[in-house]
């Protein structure tokens, strides 16, 4: 019999015994699964292939972790630790812990004419050199209320998605505004110096 008609609980335990054939089946079997899952999703700080990455984790960690005494069903099984993969990225990618590093990437091309001052970020450097209050009242004049808005919930580390909930706008929307920010803030760096 040809292993691509096996049933995936036969699948499954081969694979738990260390067959790679096997696994690699049920990933391909399984791409479909993940590409819908991942499709319901954005993450903040990568591409869709990344979300699929982490889908596909999620096929191996179901594989990897699934009991038929406890389960009966593998669809069912690897649904959910696609899923549980998938929001576990998201929530990695958009946890304030990250926020940091996260703004430093995302900001780091706003001034490149700025002073060193010990490796600091310019959205750090402008934040310490006045009160953050001050730096959104700069921003004031630059964008629109609904633009500062974003911004604001942004730098206080939320996700697009939840910012999207709380503004009511679309993720695409979150993230255009975030680009006009960026660009607004970048060419007039000197409100900032």
């Amino acid at each position: 019999m040809n292993k691509q008609e096996l049933d995936d609980l036969i699948l499954v335990k081969q694979a738990q015994e260390g067959d790679t054939g096997s696994m690699e089946i049920l990933l391909k079997r399984y791409r479909g699964l993940v590409r819908s899952k991942a499709r319901r999703y954005f993450l903040t700080y990568g591409t869709f292939d990344d979300l699929l990455q982490e889908g596909l984790l999620g096929v191996v960690k179901a594989i990897r972790n699934f009991d038929e005494k406890k389960n009966d069903n593998f669809t069912s099984f690897a649904s959910i630790c696609v899923s549980s993969q998938i929001l576990d990225a998201i929530r990695a990618s958009s946890r304030a812990k990250h926020k940091a590093l996260n703004e430093a990437v995302s900001f780091s091309d706003l001034d490149e004419n700025i002073a060193d001052i010990g490796g600091t970020d310019p959205i750090d450097y402008y934040t310490k050199l006045e009160d953050t209050e001050m730096f959104y009242s700069k921003l004031k004049h630059l964008v629109k209320p609904s633009q500062l808005k974003v911004l604001k919930y942004y730098l206080d580390g939320y996700a697009y998605s939840e910012i999207s909930k709380k503004v009511n706008m679309p993720l695409k929307k979150i993230d255009n505004i975030l680009q006009a920010v960026k660009v607004k803030i970048r060419n007039n760096k000197e409100l900032f110096e």
